[in-house]
């Protein structure tokens, strides 16, 4: 038997004797109910399967050409944190105010404004570590991400006299990109090397607006990364380690002000600058001269991911061919590590 319309069935019965209607009536309906069970089993196998090839026809558009969907912009937050806690070392400010803040932003399906976030620190300290780190775990292609965007200021604005015409430059990138994705990420690298006033460029896209133009800035992140307040930073943990306190106990509220001072203050992209002034930098983030036992972990770290042999004596040798201030701190961070490791291991 085919099932067909109930509508159809129940018409078709209507010249039945009274005496069988009853019994003619209830098979009907049992009849109708199944057909209308299997039509509906029929429909979901077909909405499933079509939803199957959906997600598999985007999952494999995303390996082949990235596109701004919740697929090619996977934002791993587990995946963030694991990194932070296993690759980045003598950072506990950092990766506590970085991982909280842009997890929060990112899962804000309406933030109030772009996240900008301010690391300074000394070189080799971390500050384009954890930026790639982030990079990675947002999008599926990290930082080959078209709409992972790092700007150099020694390498896109190294002449001082031609300000203006590096606003425009600056101003078209952002608008012509975060057009393509709302999700954009804009890393400004060297901002202390940046001409005076060329940072005030980004204002309106860091302000409180809902559109500019007709486009939405607010689901954008911004970093930029200095060495502006390196020198405050480095006196403050070093009296703070001078007085015997534990370097964990330091917090983002003693780094705050010392930052915020410095950034305004001294000679460099941000100096007077209007982003300070208007209270558009969300966080100034401090990264802190790392110690022996913290290049020793680098040095670990990059030997495992070159698969080299852990040996204490390479790591000792290397450890101890770094420069430290005040028989403290590295003046070069962990950045010579990687080489060091290549000259020694085996």
């Amino acid at each position: 038997m085919v099932c067909t319309s109930p509508l159809f069935l129940e018409n078709s019965f209507s010249h039945v004797p009274l005496v069988n209607c009853g019994k003619m009536k209830q098979t009907l309906f049992a009849f109708m109910f199944i057909c209308f069970l299997s039509r509906t089993i029929a429909f979901v196998h077909i909405a499933v399967a079509g939803g199957i090839l959906i997600v598999g026809g985007l999952i494999s558009q995303c390996r082949v050409k990235e596109t701004c969907i919740e697929n090619c912009i996977p934002q791993n937050f587990t995946s963030l944190k694991l990194a932070f806690d296993r690759k980045v070392f003598g950072q506990h400010i950092a990766v506590e105010v970085v991982y909280n803040a842009v997890a929060a932003h990112v899962q804000n399906q309406n933030p109030e404004k772009a996240l900008v976030l301010s690391f300074h620190g000394w070189t080799g300290c971390g500050k384009n570590h954890i930026s790639t780190i982030i990079a990675d775990n947002l999008y599926k292609w990290g930082m080959d991400s078209k709409y992972t965007h790092q700007i150099i200021a020694t390498h896109d604005f190294p002449h001082k006299d031609r300000v203006a015409e590096y606003k425009d430059k600056i101003r078209q990138l952002i608008i012509q990109k975060v057009k393509l994705c709302a999700k954009t990420l804009f890393i400004f690298d060297e901002v202390d090397k940046v001409p005076a006033g060329l940072m005030d460029t980004l204002r309106p896209f860091l302000e409180h607006h809902r559109h500019v133009d007709g486009v939405d800035y607010r689901k954008c992140i911004f970093i930029f990364l200095s060495n502006t307040g390196a020198k405050l930073i480095n006196e403050f943990v070093f009296k703070h380690w001078q007085n015997g306190k534990e370097r964990e106990n330091i917090t983002i509220k003693d780094m705050d002000l010392i930052i915020n001072h410095g950034a305004f203050n001294l000679q460099g992209g941000l100096w007077h600058s209007d982003l300070i002034t208007n209270n558009l930098i969300d966080f100034f983030v401090p990264f802190l001269p790392l110690e022996k036992s913290h290049i020793k972990q680098c040095i670990v770290a990059d030997l495992k991911q070159k698969g080299k042999r852990l040996s204490q004596e390479i790591i000792r040798k290397i450890a101890d061919e770094m420069h430290y201030s005040n028989s403290a701190f590295s003046t070069t961070g962990c950045k010579r590590v990687s080489t060091r490791v290549d000259l020694h291991a085996t």
